[in-house]
């Protein structure tokens, strides 16, 4: 795996020696955001940090006078929430200014940007990399030179090693699960390209009023782990909350209805509720009809 060369100056008295190449960031989070670290790359190179929204970047010797691209992951237990970017060209000893507004996408992590290792097929290698919206993903496969033709464990060699003891056996690889296989290519076993753990079971109700969610997914065992979360379902005033179907709701008490926005509140005497036009709502104290209820059908403060 590639080491973090990227150094983040969380004081600004660390970062005023002039032979340095800096890029001073400003992140720009979206109101609501939860998160818990930044994975600031700039141009090939991965820093993990707190999620501070100032702070400065010491830029790798290769990115320096060069195009370079500048990332912020922001991320929650591992998984990518959200991600923005910026263009920028570091002038050697100079402090660059770069912008980034990040917007909610999430994607699985399911590799290290510069890990590299044996591809499923074929004697070759690929490598983790940083692609579209911030996500990273194993590259095409590059074959072994003739040199070198054998892959182990992510690097060519003259020959052949087991990288695993028997087929199917499974390992965690950070986050993600690897499976022992057989090479089609020589009689060496090696592991498969790492599977990601980001397939959470779906949510399922446990009880009439309990919903079970799941978290993000890590590897534990040579297996996924996702850890399971419950809450009991809420609901408005004069209603219960339910869970059906894998989902949350509420049902009204007796001698309410649901208003159609959250509450449940006390109908009058209109003579039409159940409607399906303005017109059934017959005077224009009893209408409009929306979502089947005579929306003026309603007691002064029971709702609308």
């Amino acid at each position: 795996m590639r080491a973090s060369y990227a150094i983040a100056c969380l004081l600004a008295a660390a970062c005023t020696d002039a032979s340095y190449t800096i890029v001073h960031i400003q992140v720009t989070p979206q109101r609501g955001l939860t998160l818990d670290s930044y994975e600031v790359h700039v141009g090939e190179f991965l820093h993990s940090m707190p999620p501070t929204n100032t702070f400065d970047v010491v830029v790798p010797t290769p990115s320096v006078d060069q195009p370079t691209t500048v990332s912020v992951a922001a991320m929650l237990a591992g998984q990518q929430v959200a991600y923005g970017a910026a263009m920028v060209t570091p002038a050697a000893g100079v402090t660059t200014d770069a912008a980034i507004a990040l917007t909610a996408g999430s994607c699985s992590t399911t590799c290290t940007v510069g890990e590299v290792v044996c591809a499923d097929s074929g004697e070759a290698t690929t490598t983790c990399e940083l692609g579209s919206g911030g996500c990273s993903a194993w590259s095409t496969p590059k074959a072994c030179p003739s040199s070198a033709p054998f892959c182990s464990n992510g690097t060519c060699a003259a020959s052949c090693t087991d990288d695993c003891s028997s087929i199917g056996e499974t390992d965690c690889d950070g986050t993600a699960v690897r499976t022992c296989q057989a090479n089609t290519d020589d009689s060496c076993l090696g592991w498969s390209v790492p599977v990601a753990c980001d397939s959470p079971p779906q949510d399922v109700c446990t009880s009439a009023t309990t919903l079970r969610s799941y978290g993000a997914g890590t590897c534990s065992n040579g297996a996924c782990d996702y850890t399971p979360m419950d809450e009991t379902c809420q609901s408005p005033a004069n209603g219960s909350g339910n869970c059906s179907a894998g989902a949350c709701g509420y049902t009204c008490g007796s001698g309410y209805v649901d208003d159609g926005m959250g509450d449940c509140v006390v109908p009058t005497t209109c003579a039409v509720l159940e409607c399906g036009s303005d017109a059934d709502c017959g005077d224009v104290a009893c209408g409009p009809c929306e979502s089947g209820i005579c929306f003026g059908a309603f007691e002064s403060g029971g709702g609308l």
